[in-house]
């Protein structure tokens, strides 16, 4: 039953119909164009996505875009752009600095830990206890 349904249904799609544009004072037929529904919806969707390119293009290559709600001009892509590189060299500093304190607090740590070895084998030591 469906298979017959979508049969008819590409059928339909496939009949041709005659467009034909008369002249109103005459009745001569102007235009003639046999179509089907198929070629109908074709060339909409064609249309369509055409003009949805064109539109696109439009908006993309000319001025229009600044325009558009939201849409960021010049100079405010400028200090965009100025701003993100501030932050790229405050993040970079920011980096740096960290490295350098975990670099020394190590170092710290590492001194810190010798000196209370050095003191506990020296009160080992000093009470005779074996090492």
């Amino acid at each position: 039953m469906a298979d017959s349904k979508g049969k008819r249904f590409f059928e339909k799609l496939k009949n041709k119909y005659k467009l034909a544009i008369f002249n109103e004072q005459t009745y001569q037929e102007v235009l003639v164009i046999r179509l089907s529904r198929l070629n109908v919806f074709t060339i909409v969707g064609a249309s369509a996505i055409l003009l949805i390119v064109l539109v696109i293009l439009l908006i993309a290559f000319t001025g229009l875009r600044e325009y558009i709600p939201g849409y960021p001009d010049a100079n405010q892509r400028l200090m965009i752009v100025r701003n993100a590189q501030r932050w790229i060299l405050y993040l970079w500093k920011l980096r740096n600095a960290i490295s350098l304190l975990t670099m020394f607090s190590t170092l710290f740590v590492v001194e810190y830990l010798k000196r209370l070895l050095k003191i506990l084998k020296s009160s080992l030591k000093m009470w005779g206890l074996p090492l």
